[in-house]
């Protein structure tokens, strides 16, 4: 935002600060302009009076011609200090029967223009000069005889410039009062519209946490309460456009999630297409000689009773076509599904069964624990695919042990969901799982061991869930791993087809 040049508040104060000076000003001017002429008509006022009470004092002395007791009463008369002189005329052309200095032959100099003025009835007839001023009025209208009394303006000037003065004092005082005044009143408008403006700012540099609160009751308070609402409405947008935004980046994630997914389908199937193609052209292929080097290893270890070391040979023969064979078994899984062949089996002889027939092959360097619930229900499923899920966990559970790791296969009865299940828990002592392939285990041809296809999780995941069950997964690495299959009980199990 550009800085301002002149701010508001200098705007405002310098506008009604040269108002009121002017007002004050043209105030004062018309107080000390009627001032004066009030002063003048005061003085004029009383001099009139002087004269009218000198005339009828005079009167018969004047027509006496008893210049002795004029001059007294003249004299009584320059006790007023502006009085300078006292003029006796007659006649039209105002002849001087007798002139009274307080000097001696003071010189007056030339006195203005008459002005008429009605004294009580009587014209007056009154003369304003720069440092004088006369006034003429009548003694004797019948004797045509007539008064004239000058009088200096040593006390109107006085008096004018002590209203001057105060007039002067009275400006400053109210002119002080007013720039109080200004600076209050300026305070009161431009405060309220310079939090409004700061507050503006704040906004538009994207602050909608902003509020003004006014204690005014004007049009500043209502442009206060718009602003509030005006926040109040941004905000809400702000709020629903992060929300849309959010939910955009939501489909976005869930759309890009879906391609990832059927793109990794696509593949997947592809993969497929070329294993059943593989499995189908090699499976009847490779069984047949594999069951042969079966045979001839079982015969050898019976006619070489005598040689531990040809015995252990043909052990590793056996155990080499047990996996190749687990192998094609898996490939077959996916190449070939096959329909389910529900029965009744129990988890418990079905491990045993696979302990039985395994222990020589991969489990033969493995030492196995067994803790094994004794009556456990039956569950509904497929014998033979059962087998195979578990002996993929027992195989993967082995293939993480070093030399000295064991298993422990254990089995019992577990509530889950307010329905009976059989929990068959296969913990190994091994090199565990990272978190990162935690999620990566079950998809197909994955792994992370040097021999393997990365078929045996996934098929047995695969078999777990066509019977209702759960997989069930905890790990650390260089802890070992635990794999726990649950399998809902026969009573439980809602029919399958």
């Amino acid at each position: 935002m550009d800085k301002v040049k002149f701010s508001i508040r200098y705007k405002v104060s310098l506008y009604v600060a040269t108002l009121l000076i002017a007002t004050v000003g043209l105030i004062c001017s018309y107080i000390l302009y009627f001032g004066k002429n009030i002063i003048q008509e005061q003085v004029e006022l009383r001099y009139i009076t002087l004269g009218k009470s000198l005339a009828i004092a005079c009167k018969p002395y004047i027509l006496n011609k008893n210049l002795e007791k004029l001059n007294e009463i003249a004299k009584e008369t320059f006790k007023e200090k502006e009085v300078v002189t006292i003029f006796f005329l007659s006649g039209d052309n105002n002849l001087s029967l007798l002139k009274l200095y307080k000097k001696e032959k003071e010189e007056i100099a030339w006195i203005g223009n008459p002005v008429k003025k009605n004294y009580y009835g009587e014209n007056v007839e009154v003369r304003r000069g720069k440092d004088y001023s006369q006034v003429n009025l009548d003694i004797s209208p019948k004797d045509n005889l007539r008064l004239r009394i000058i009088y200096s303006h040593q006390e109107i000037n006085q008096k004018i410039k002590a209203l001057a003065k105060e007039t002067s004092q009275m400006f400053f005082i109210f002119l002080g009062l007013g720039l109080i005044g200004v600076i209050v009143l300026t305070n009161f408008i431009v405060n309220p519209i310079t939090k409004i403006t700061e507050e503006v700012s704040l906004v538009g540099k994207g602050d909608l946490s902003r509020e003004i609160k006014l204690e005014t009751n004007d049009e500043i308070r209502l442009l206060s309460e718009n602003f509030n609402q005006m926040v109040l409405n941004l905000r809400k947008s702000r709020q629903e456009i992060e929300e849309y935004n959010k939910s955009l980046e939501e489909k976005v994630k869930e759309r890009t999630k879906e391609l990832q997914e059927a793109h990794e389908r696509i593949i997947q199937n592809e993969k497929m297409a070329v294993l059943g193609q593989f499995a189908s052209m090699v499976s009847h292929e490779l069984r047949n000689p594999l069951g042969a080097i079966k045979l001839i290893a079982y015969y050898l270890k019976g006619k070489l009773l005598d040689n531990p070391e040809l015995i252990k040979h043909a052990d590793d023969m056996c155990y080499s076509v047990n996996y190749a064979q687990k192998i094609i078994s898996n490939i077959l899984f996916y190449s070939k599904p096959t329909e389910l062949e529900f029965s009744s089996i129990n988890i418990n002889e079905i491990i045993e069964e696979i302990l039985e027939s395994k222990a020589p092959t991969f489990l033969r360097n493995v030492k196995v624990l067994k803790k094994l619930e004794e009556g456990l229900p039956e569950v509904r499923g497929d014998k033979d695919q059962i087998i195979q899920g578990i002996e993929n966990f027992l195989l993967n559970a082995a293939q993480s042990l070093s030399e000295k790791g064991e298993i422990t296969i254990s089995s019992k009865v577990e509530i889950r969901d307010n329905k009976k299940t059989v929990k068959v828990d296969i913990k190994d002592n091994g090199c565990g799982i990272s978190k990162e392939d935690l999620e990566k285990i079950f998809n197909p041809f994955f792994t992370t061991k040097a021999k393997g296809i990365g078929l045996g999780l996934s098929v047995a995941k695969n078999v777990i869930e066509k019977h209702k069950g759960k997989i069930l997964v905890r790990s650390e690495v260089d802890e070992g791993s635990i794999f726990s299959v649950l399998l809902p009980v026969n009573d439980d199990l809602e029919k399958i087809s």
